[in-house]
């Protein structure tokens, strides 16, 4: 039996990891914004100084999503709406390589879709990765 913040370690510790950030974003956030010296030139304590770290603390969330990741045994990946969604990306891909070449007045806005289409190619080459493990590189039926 699980509960939300009480039980085995191995169960909740992902709980309290989010409570805590929780937490430390509301403090600094909502509280230590009341604690900065005012602009009429009072020093009071600076604590946003002190809390600074706090910011830091929300990278924590990465151990979570790491640990998700390597638990999960990925068979989705081999569905069939997983590989459609991969096939609209690679053609969409194509597409845009296409249309960049012709529209250069927006330079700025193909350096992010070209960022979005990295990581979701990173994403599945990840995931694919973690499924087969090994005879991911040695398989010839994969391709």
């Amino acid at each position: 039996r699980h509960r939300l913040l009480c039980g085995s370690w191995r169960f909740i510790i992902w709980n309290w990891l989010d409570f805590v950030l929780l937490v430390l974003c509301i403090v600094d956030e909502w509280v230590l914004p009341h604690f900065q010296p005012s602009i009429s030139g009072d020093s009071g304590p600076d604590y946003a100084n002190v809390f600074r770290f706090l910011r830091l603390a929300r990278l924590a969330r990465i151990f979570k999503i790491v640990h998700i990741f390597l638990k999960s045994e990925m068979v989705w990946a081999e569905s069939t709406w997983f590989q459609a969604f991969i096939l609209c990306v690679i053609t969409c891909n194509a597409l845009l390589m296409g249309i960049e070449l012709e529209t250069h007045n927006l330079d700025n806005i193909w350096y992010y879709v070209e960022q979005l289409l990295l990581l979701i190619f990173t994403f599945e080459l990840a995931i694919r990765i973690k499924r087969h493990r090994c005879s991911f590189f040695t398989s010839s039926t994969e391709f």
